[in-house]
């Protein structure tokens, strides 16, 4: 009994079945046409769009070659521009004609880029109002917020010192600063930034606010010098972290006791570790018992760790000696100065700043 109902359900299901593929098959046979000129439609579609895509490709890799070629003969012109006495602009006009075809034919970052450099030729040639609504033209792109985009208003700024107006130039800058939004993670932001406070400060000189751009020149003394010290934390705590893998490494019974001063000292407490290191070390070399592979070990981190000191120190005595520029060198040597406010901004305002501090004397 139960073999027959199974048996039925089967032939019920296969007859559902055969009965949807013959309605199928009636309605592809009454709609035959339709359904012919939809699909062509859908294949058209794909082959156009694909089309286009190939087109915006080669349009924008076309655009790429053009870019390259012209900035090439932009940077050689804008050198000869810039060190030469009776400066020559006829070059600068050729490879300026070559950026305005370039952002008046596409679209995109070339354009953009070839745009902002054509602002800037107009810029070298005096021409500030057009360089002006070129650099403002790349500004107002609100689609993306580039470095580019950044350079760009920093520039408008550039353009109103240039004429003179500083006052209009300082509301730029001020603008910019307060509207650059710290939750974007952007590379070399916070340079153009800094770039930015700079020159307002000398917008500020320029109209005998003394008072002002000395603010500004402490601030971004401040500022490098925070950033510095941060440096040298975390290039501590990058080689006690070293020092003290090197050390876990050794058997409990050989590893020297080391006191930890605390994050907030970071350089003192690795110094305490690559003194316990040291002494560890030459005790081993006076007994025997360093393998060739961890004596090839401890070497490597050693000289790290010792150029480091050195340098820092050099640095550190150059400074308190007043022989700044001596100093950021070998600062630069033992934590690398890739931070913002740059080596150059800090001089130029430690040096305004002392000079306004003698001005008062």
């Amino acid at each position: 009994m139960m073999q027959k109902e199974r048996t039925n359900t089967i032939d019920v299901e296969s007859d559902s079945f055969i009965e949807f593929v013959l309605n199928i098959s009636a309605f592809a046979k009454r709609h035959s046409k339709n359904i012919t000129i939809i699909a062509t439609i859908i294949i058209l579609g794909i082959v156009l769009l694909t089309l286009r895509q190939q087109r915006m490709q080669s349009k924008k890799a076309d655009a790429s070659v053009k870019l390259t070629k012209a900035f090439e003969k932009f940077s050689e012109a804008e050198n000869d521009w810039l060190d030469s006495d009776n400066a020559n602009t006829d070059q600068l006009q050729i490879v300026e004609a070559e950026f305005q075809k370039i952002f008046q034919t596409y679209k995109g970052t070339a354009a953009d880029q070839a745009r902002y450099n054509f602002a800037k030729i107009k810029y070298y040639r005096g021409e500030y109002d057009m360089a002006k609504s070129k650099f403002e033209e790349i500004s107002n792109d609100k689609s993306e917020i580039s470095l580019l985009v950044l350079y760009a208003r920093v520039a408008i700024g550039n353009c109103y010192e240039q004429q003179e107006q500083y006052v209009e130039a300082i509301k730029v800058y001020e603008t910019f600063i307060n509207s650059a939004d710290p939750n974007i993670d952007m590379p070399l932001r916070d340079h153009v930034i800094e770039l930015a406070k700079l020159s307002q400060a000398r917008c500020h000189k320029k109209l005998e606010q003394y008072k002002e751009a000395s603010e500004i020149y402490k601030s971004l003394i401040a500022k490098f010098e925070k950033n510095l010290d941060k440096a040298i934390k975390d290039k501590s705590m990058e080689l006690m972290e070293s020092t003290k893998s090197l050390l876990n490494d050794l058997p409990i019974s050989d590893r020297p006791s080391v006191t930890n001063l605390g994050a907030d000292i970071a350089y003192d407490t690795f110094v305490n570790y690559l003194k316990a290191f040291h002494e560890y070390k030459i005790a081993k070399d006076i007994k025997g018992g360093l393998t060739t592979a961890v004596r090839k070990k401890f070497r490597k981190f050693e000289t790290e760790s010792n150029t480091f000191v050195e340098d820092l120190k050099q640095a550190q005595k150059n400074k308190v000696e007043g022989r700044i520029s001596t100093a950021l060198f070998y600062y630069d040597q033992a934590v690398g100065l890739s931070f913002a406010p740059s080596r150059a901004i800090y001089e130029k305002a430690l040096f305004e700043s002392n000079k306004f501090q003698y001005s008062q004397n």
